[in-house]
């Protein structure tokens, strides 16, 4: 898996298209790895798709807000038109982080996906660089 991370840091270094380039999220206090955010995908049309997760113990403290507008503001630098991720219905806390983040709800796709072998509705968010304020990735997210 490291490997293939790898290799799309190095197609990224070669292309500018950040597809597949992964990161990883640390407690700023210990330094332990609690979590990742990444480029899903990047279209011919300047739209990124994101993800981005945390394990149980790192919720809860702003990590994956801070992350999610660091990602999105680099996304912008490099020329991204459009930034979206996508929720799994009922998963109030990602949602959370989207709107903290400063995406905005956008609509439901209706059985979407299938998680955990249910089919399920998505919600979709996206940010525009036009809409994208200046912001400080630092304690002010964590509230």
């Amino acid at each position: 898996m490291i490997a293939k991370f790898r290799e799309h840091l190095d197609v990224f270094t070669v292309s500018g298209i950040p597809t597949g380039v992964v990161f990883l999220i640390e407690d700023a206090e210990s330094g332990d790895p609690i979590g990742c955010c990444g480029v899903d995908s990047w279209t011919g049309e300047d739209v990124a798709q994101i993800g981005y997760w945390l394990v149980p113990g790192g919720r809860g403290r702003g990590h994956a807000t801070r992350a999610v507008v660091l990602l999105t503001t680099w996304l912008f630098v490099l020329g991204a038109a459009r930034v979206v991720l996508t929720v799994v219905a009922g998963n109030e806390s990602s949602a959370a982080v989207a709107r903290r983040a400063g995406f905005v709800h956008e609509g439901t796709m209706r059985s979407h996906a299938v998680w955990q072998g249910r089919r399920r509705d998505v919600l979709w968010f996206a940010a525009l660089p036009s809409e994208w304020p200046s912001r400080t990735p630092g304690r002010a997210l964590l509230t």
